[in-house]
């Protein structure tokens, strides 16, 4: 979706699955989301990162106005961030997480500029409660406006002159949160087509001091196809692991 020369784009696919994980204390499940900023007009597009800010609407449009660690706004006219040149392209992350919390199922979102820097870690939004069910995701970006210095990498200070404020948005996604399978934590179920995780061995002896000898971890992925409906997956593109502590 492009407005005014400027592109956002989500990398992940329109549909997204989630398994919610069971309501007891740790228990949590990440999704990370990328999105491409693509500079098409021929000048430098500042960008900062605090301004890009996810957005959550049930099926039927109603917005999930989400709760912020830091929403207190302060006047200035000074931002960190990068100018973006013609034809230029940057990529930001979001890290979610989704957890319950005194019996509220929550999705909590940190932006990185790469998969273990986070940015602005004072900046987390909050969205409660939700419920099983497919919600819409997107990301909008609004210019802060006026006139404003930016940071654009240390020592570098660029004046940027801006006539008005402009919002820039990405298509929505769609996220589905589902239970797993009932007895199998490690099975979800998603219209008839069954999804499972394997792990031959869920315990490993490891020597206390180190070795150059490698240990090897067997892990895969089982689907299995319950409908009338041939599918095909691209395993190298959509297989990922997570370890999560």
């Amino acid at each position: 979706m492009e407005q005014k020369g400027i592109d956002i784009e989500i990398w992940e696919p329109e549909f997204i699955v989630v398994p919610v994980p069971k309501n007891s204390t740790n228990a949590t499940t990440f999704v990370q989301i990328h999105i491409e900023i693509t500079n098409n007009i021929p000048r430098l597009f500042p960008f900062i990162d605090k301004f890009l800010t996810p957005e959550l609407f049930t099926v039927d449009r109603k917005e999930i106005r989400p709760q912020k660690t830091s929403d207190r706004p302060i006047a200035t006219n000074y931002y960190k961030g990068i100018a973006i040149p013609q034809n230029r392209a940057i990529v930001r992350s979001f890290m979610a997480k989704l957890f319950w919390q005194n019996n509220c199922l929550q999705l909590q979102t940190s932006l990185f500029s790469t998969t273990t820097t986070i940015i602005g870690p004072e900046k987390i939004y909050l969205f409660q409660p939700l419920r099983l069910g497919t919600y819409q995701l997107r990301f909008i970006y609004l210019t802060p406006g006026d006139n404003f210095l930016l940071e654009n990498s240390p020592g570098e200070i660029i004046r940027v002159e801006e006539s008005e404020r402009s919002l820039f948005a990405s298509p929505a996604i769609n996220l589905r949160f589902i239970e797993p399978v009932p007895h199998h934590n490690n099975r979800v179920e998603v219209d008839s087509m069954c999804f499972e995780t394997l792990v031959p061995e869920p315990s490993l002896r490891v020597p206390l001091t180190a070795s150059s000898a490698k240990i090897p971890v067997q892990i895969g992925m089982k689907i299995t196809n319950n409908t009338s409906t041939p599918f095909r997956f691209i395993l190298f593109d959509t297989l990922i692991p997570q370890l999560i502590g």
